[in-house]
């Protein structure tokens, strides 16, 4: 495998390599994805509350903001959904990026 791939390999895995430039030692790994379920408590336009269904056990009531290119509906299972289908009471799946600080985005968006 080449240096070029195993970069864009640990780029896709999340990994931050620190060092000199001539040893590279993965310092932590980053997870800033993941997949929600819920149901829709309100919108407005630039997010929604949603009553989060953890897949762990558990449910809060999250601020999630539209991300800047969010994609609604599952278009490879032909569903399409726009952002005016959502509406309180809905239940909805999504991907979600974790920011740093404030609340969570969603990338894509589809209902359930």
């Amino acid at each position: 495998m080449t240096i070029a791939r195993l970069a864009l390999l640990a780029l896709l895995a999340g990994i931050v390599f620190v060092g000199d430039g001539s040893a590279r030692v993965p310092r932590r790994t980053i997870s800033d994805l993941g997949v929600l379920d819920g149901i829709v408590r309100s919108v407005d336009g630039q997010g929604m509350f949603v009553e989060v269904h953890y897949r762990t056990g558990g449910i809060a009531v999250q601020r999630i903001d539209f991300g800047p290119h969010v994609v609604f509906g599952a278009t490879s299972a032909g569903i399409t959904t726009a952002r005016g289908d959502l509406a309180p009471g809905l239940a909805i799946g999504m991907v979600i990026q974790r920011q740093p600080f404030g609340p969570m985005r969603a990338t894509r968006v589809w209902l359930d």
